[in-house]
């Protein structure tokens, strides 16, 4: 298993052409837009939090289209065809709806979906991850609950919302309704006001937000602040008090939902943070 995850920013765009090799990628991207071609497949795009798997046996080819002046963020995880085979109890192939054929003539296929809030937090978690003596053995157990994830999101059978179902009016409410969310999360509106401030019923606007990024709005508003708090976390420059009350939550009740998300208590997060500067500083010195 390889794993490889970064932040990237093209102000001019960028252009790959270099052929999808033999094995299983599964990529969750955060931030970003891009354009993927691979052999006879249809071409994905993506232009929000996305999840998606490509399994080739040997070369195909591949284009591959990144937006300019957009950072985009993302997690990839490699896996060898006989270790997904032996995991899956099954052929690569059983996670996909479709299957082509790769340039050299063995299966190809692409399937992909809506990164959901889980997705998001464990990929967020991965390029947060700061420097330490048990930075290598986390990144690869939080690879390992990625692919989980994923797999289990691009599965065949669990027919999730597609984005497809949304016409270009209903993509721009629903993402300015995430963006009022954002913007007031310390205080956000009940799921009325919300709705009714981008004009939609609540119903629809809990199915259109599904639809566009994987959960419903509050509780991708719960993943967006607990990501925040961890990264602010992570920095050290702010204690947990204070990083609760700048994402809406008071310190009693952050540190049960940040325990629950991420398996240690903020104050956990805190000292290893101050431990790495410690350790930079006296490596300085």
């Amino acid at each position: 298993m390889q794993l490889v995850s970064g932040a990237e920013t093209f102000s001019d765009g960028a252009h790959v052409t270099e052929p999808v090799r033999d094995g299983l990628r599964v990529i969750v991207v955060l931030d970003g837009a891009m354009t993927l071609s691979v052999g006879d497949q249809p071409e994905l795009v993506v232009d929000r939090p996305t999840v998606f798997a490509v399994f080739s046996e040997g070369e195909s080819a591949r284009d591959q289209r990144f937006a300019p002046d957009l950072t985009f963020r993302y997690v990839l995880v490699w896996l060898d065809s006989d270790l997904i085979a032996q995991e899956l109890g099954a052929p690569p192939t059983a996670l996909f709806a479709t299957v082509g054929r790769s340039s050299s003539g063995g299966a190809l296929a692409l399937a992909a979906q809506p990164a959901d809030a889980g997705l998001q937090a464990v990929a967020g978690q991965i390029i947060a991850c700061p420097e330490g003596p048990q930075h290598n053995l986390y990144r690869s157990a939080k690879a390992m609950e990625l692919l989980a994830l994923s797999i289990d999101a691009l599965r065949p059978a669990e027919r999730r919302p597609s984005i497809s179902r949304l016409t270009a009016a209903d993509i721009t409410r629903v993402e300015a309704a995430r963006e009022a969310l954002i913007a007031v999360m310390q205080r956000p509106p009940d799921i009325d006001a919300l709705a009714a401030q981008v004009g939609f019923t609540p119903r629809r606007l809990n199915d259109a937000f599904r639809a566009r990024f994987g959960s419903t709005p509050y509780a991708y508003l719960q993943e967006h602040r607990l990501q925040t708090a961890y990264r602010a976390l992570s920095s050290g420059a702010r204690g947990a008090a204070e990083c609760a009350y700048l994402v809406g939550y008071t310190p009693a009740h952050f540190a049960t939902l940040f325990r629950k998300r991420f398996g240690m208590p903020p104050s956990a997060l805190t000292r290893r943070a101050g431990a790495l500067r410690t350790t930079g500083s006296l490596e300085r010195a």
